[in-house]
C-alpha cells in the first residue's frame, strides 16, 4: 500500500495522482444536473437512471468479487445492454483512510479506475460512504475506521447493552439499538473530541480527487445513519426530531466542505430509514431545507425494504404472497413511502429524490424451486409511475460460473425512457406482456432544441420474436442497436418548419407505445 501523511502534501499528489497514474481523460457522459424534481442531462432533457449497488464490506473494500466485479469489462458490458446506466459504489472510509491522516493512494488508484471503467460503458457513479451501525466494534464491519471509534470516548454501558449476544447474532441491525453504537453516533453529530473534522476529511479528499469527473452523478454523505443516542434522549426515535436536530446540521456542514471543492456535483443525502413513513410532523422527515439551503444541487436518497418481508422472508407460499403481506408491504408501505417522497419534494419547493437502496424481495419456493418476484415487481413498477430513478441492492446477476439468470433480468432489466426531450407525463411498462406505454410533453421553440431526441431502452432479449413501436404522427424513430435504444425526434415535417419558419412553436402531448410482436 502506499501512504501519505503529510496534509500539505496531499492537494499536490491528488493532482499528480490523477494525471501520472489514472489518466481521466475528457468524460464521455456529459454532467448531470437537477432542475425542479427531475435529473436532467446538459440540453435539460430529463434523465432517469436504473442501476446497482457495489459495496465491498471488507478488506480490501474494492467491489471486485465474483459476482459482481466492477473490473470486469465483460460483467459492465452486459450491465450496459440490460439499461443499467447507475451504479452507487462504496468508496470506503477503511480503504481511504485505514489510518489516521493517511491517504491510502493504492486503493485511491483502483477506485479511480473503476470509475474511469464504469464511465466507458456509459454507467454513472454515485460514491456512497457506506456503513451500517458504524463498526466491527458493533458486530458490523469498519464502515468508520477503526481509529476513528478509537477518538471517541467509552459509552456508558459496554456493547450490546441493553441487548444479548444472542439477540445480535439473530439480527445484526439490532446492533443499532445498543447504547454504544447510538453514543458513537451521538458523538458524531455532537462533534465530540472535534471527530467531525475526520468525516469532513473523507470529504474533501473525495471532492478533490473526483470534482472533474462529469461522470460522477452524486455523492452520498451516508448510508442509513442512525438517529443518535436515543437512551439520552428517547425522542430522536421521532423521525422528525432526529432529521432535524442531529443528521441536518451535519448535511448544511458536510455540503459546504464539499462545495469547497467541487461547485457541481449532485449531492444526495439521507433521513432516518423509517423517516418515510409519513411526512407530516415528528413522524415525517425533519428536513426544512436541503442540506446547503441548494434544492437545484441536491436529492434525496431513500430506501425501501418492507419491514414485514424483514422480519420473516418465508411468508410466500406456494410461490404467492398471502394477501395481507401484500397489503402490507405493497399497498400500505411502499405507496406511504412514494406519498411521502413526494411530499418531501413539495415541502422543499421542489427537489429530485433517488431510492438508492431496495431488496429483500427474491424468494424461492421450497417446494417447486419457483422465483417469486412480486415484492420486486411491486418496487419497480411503483418506480415507473412515480418517475422514480433506482439502484438495486442486492446486484448479483452474475453466478460463480458468470452465467445470468434470465428470471431477474426479465423484470428488472426493462423498456424505460432514459433521457426524454420534454416533461414525461405517465409510463407503464409490464414485465410479463413487455407492454410499453409512455407520454410525455413536448414544448419546442428554437431548430436546435427541435433535433433533441427522446431514447427508450429496450433490451433486444425481451423481445424473442422482435418488437413493433406506434407512435404519435408527429414523431419518428429508428432503432439503435449498440446502445439498444429506440432514438425519437419530431418528423421531417416539424424539422422542416424549424428550420424556414423564425417563430415557429411545437407544443403537444406524445406518445409512444412498444409491444411483443
Amino acid at each position: 500500500m502506499i501512504y501519505s501523511s503529510n496534509k500539505t502534501f496531499y492537494a499536490f499528489l491528488f493532482i499528480i495522482f490523477s494525471i501520472k497514474i489514472v489518466h481521466i481523460e475528457l468524460s464521455s457522459l456529459p454532467r448531470i444536473k437537477i432542475k425542479g424534481k427531475w435529473f436532467v442531462d446538459q440540453d435539460d432533457r430529463v434523465v432517469l437512471f436504473h442501476g446497482i449497488n457495489a459495496v465491498k464490506k471488507e478488506f480490501p473494500w474494492i467491489p471486485d468479487s465474483t459476482n459482481l466485479n466492477l473490473t470486469n469489462e465483460t460483467q459492465l458490458n452486459f450491465m450496459k445492454n440490460w439499461g443499467f446506466n447507475s451504479a452507487r459504489v462504496g468508496i470506503m472510509w477503511s480503504g481511504l483512510y485505514p489510518e489516521k491522516g493517511k491517504l491510502n493512494l493504492t486503493y485511491v488508484n483502483e477506485m479511480k479506475k473503476i470509475v474511469n471503467l464504469l464511465e466507458k460503458y456509459g454507467i454513472y457513479v454515485i460514491i456512497d460512504l457506506h456503513q451500517d451501525m458504524m463498526s466491527s466494534k458493533f458486530a458490523a464491519y469498519d464502515g468508520f475506521p477503526l481509529w476513528f471509534l478509537n477518538e471517541l470516548p467509552s459509552s456508558k454501558f459496554p456493547f450490546p447493552w441493553p441487548l444479548t449476544n444472542k439477540s445480535i447474532e439473530a439480527n445484526v441491525f439490532a446492533a443499532y439499538i445498543t447504547e454504544a453504537c447510538s453514543f458513537a453516533f451521538q458523538c458524531l453529530y455532537d462533534n465530540v473530541n472535534k471527530v467531525q473534522e475526520y468525516f469532513f476529511e473523507y470529504w474533501r479528499t473525495v471532492a478533490q480527487l473526483f470534482s472533474n469527473s462529469t461522470s460522477i452523478l452524486a455523492y452520498e454523505i451516508i448510508n442509513e445513519p442512525w438517529a443518535g443516542n436515543i437512551f439520552q434522549n428517547p425522542f430522536l426515535l421521532l423521525p422528525g426530531i432526529a432529521d432535524k436536530v442531529n443528521l441536518l446540521p451535519l448535511y448544511d456542514k458536510t455540503y459546504e466542505e464539499i462545495r469547497n471543492y467541487d461547485k457541481e456535483t449532485i449531492v444526495f443525502y439521507e433521513p432516518v430509514t423509517w423517516g418515510l413513513v409519513s411526512s407530516k410532523d415528528v413522524i415525517g422527515t425533519g428536513f426544512d431545507h436541503a442540506p446547503g439551503n441548494d434544492t437545484s444541487g441536491t436529492a434525496l436518497s431513500w430506501h425501501f425494504y418492507c419491514w414485514l418481508l424483514d422480519l420473516d422472508p418465508n411468508l410466500s407460499i406456494n410461490g404467492t404472497f398471502p394477501d395481507y403481506v401484500r397489503q402490507i408491504c405493497n399497498d400500505w408501505q411502499l405507496n406511504a413511502f412514494f406519498k411521502a417522497v413526494d411530499d418531501e419534494s413539495k415541502k422543499l419547493g421542489g427537489s429530485a429524490s433517488f431510492l438508492t437502496e431496495f431488496g429483500i424481495c427474491i424468494f424461492r419456493d421450497s417446494k417447486t424451486g419457483k422465483l417469486n418476484l412480486d415484492a420486486c415487481k411491486y418496487v419497480l413498477d411503483a418506480s415507473d409511475e412515480h418517475f422514480q430513478s433506482w439502484t438495486y441492492w442486492e446486484s448479483n446477476f452474475f453466478s460463480n460460473d458468470q452465467s445470468f439468470n434470465e428470471e431477474l433480468l426479465n423484470i428488472f432489466s426493462r423498456v424505460y425512457p432514459v433521457v426524454t426531450n420534454g416533461i414525461p407525463k405517465s409510463l407503464n411498462y409490464n414485465s410479463t406482456t413487455k407492454n410499453f406505454l409512455y407520454t410525455y410533453e413536448m414544448t419546442v421553440s428554437n431548430y436546435k432544441q427541435a433535433l433533441l431526441t427522446t431514447e427508450i431502452h429496450v433490451p433486444q432479449f425481451l423481445y424473442k420474436y422482435g418488437f413493433q413501436v406506434n407512435i404519435s404522427p408527429d414523431l419518428k424513430w429508428f432503432y439503435d442497436s449498440e446502445s439498444s435504444r429506440i432514438i425519437i425526434s419530431l418528423n421531417d415535417t416539424y424539422l422542416n418548419k424549424f428550420s424556414k419558419e423564425k417563430n415557429f412553436k411545437f407544443q403537444a402531448e406524445l406518445n409512444v407505445n412498444i409491444f411483443s410482436k
